[in-house]
């Protein structure tokens, strides 16, 4: 296994990306895929991606170029963006190492069109909204088929158990560290690679920090009917 994923959380489907890179495949079903690429600029200069579904690549840390016949966009940490469908990609680091996470949402249940063009979201560039509980909340993408965004938790932040009845969650922290609870269990730390909660998981989030943390959060598909508290 390689150095960099001894954190991961158990058996996530890898191979190698060149010398000292690796993918993970982290969750994959008919709805959606998440994998995370780490990518070694010595060994993989550069990378092809082609999107014949709806693919978003988010960037974990390190700068990535994209570029394509029609247009390019370079992307920091914590930016991200969705692929040109029906087109190749060509992504060329611009740092040493890079992590991406990559998600691809299936076809069968798109609602939007593809991506035509690269677009960079990333929280300096969406509008934000803080709720009752102090979440602030930068919506990146919003559709029917999912929803992805970055949410900041204030310090010492802890939820009243809660589920979602039709909607699976996927949660990785972006900076600091977020401690989980599943199913009554006790609060455990986030894995570095994120993790995957089904529909009906019993659950809740607590930020143990004396500042701030973020976390970037993948459901679906959107939770139109919200969370159930889980009293």
């Amino acid at each position: 296994m390689n150095q960099y994923h001894t954190a991961f959380t158990p058996y996530p489907i890898q191979h190698e990306l060149g010398k000292g890179g690796c993918s993970s495949i982290l969750h994959r079903d008919d709805r959606i895929a998440i994998r995370h690429e780490y990518l070694v600029q010595s060994s993989t200069p550069s990378r092809f991606y082609q999107a014949p579904e709806k693919c978003f690549i988010f960037v974990l840390s390190g700068d990535l170029f994209l570029k394509n016949q029609d247009n390019e966009i370079q992307l920091k940490k914590h930016q991200g963006s969705w692929l040109p469908s029906d087109s190749i990609t060509v992504a060329t680091l611009l740092s040493p190492q890079v992590t991406l996470c990559v998600i691809n949402l299936s076809d069968a249940h798109a609602a939007t069109e593809k991506a035509i063009a690269f677009h960079k979201v990333s929280s300096g560039s969406s509008d934000s909204f803080a709720d009752k509980n102090g979440i602030t909340t930068w919506p990146l993408y919003q559709g029917a088929d999912a929803a992805i965004s970055i949410h900041l938790y204030p310090a010492h932040y802890k939820d009243t158990p809660y589920y979602h009845k039709k909607t699976d969650q996927y949660l990785i922290c972006l900076e600091g560290e977020l401690a989980i609870s599943t199913n009554k269990q006790a609060f455990k730390l986030c894995p570095s690679i994120g993790q995957y909660l089904p529909r009906m998981t019993r659950k809740a989030l607590f930020n143990h920090n004396r500042k701030s943390i973020t976390v970037l959060s993948i459901t679906t598909p959107y939770p139109e009917k919200g969370r159930v508290l889980a009293l």
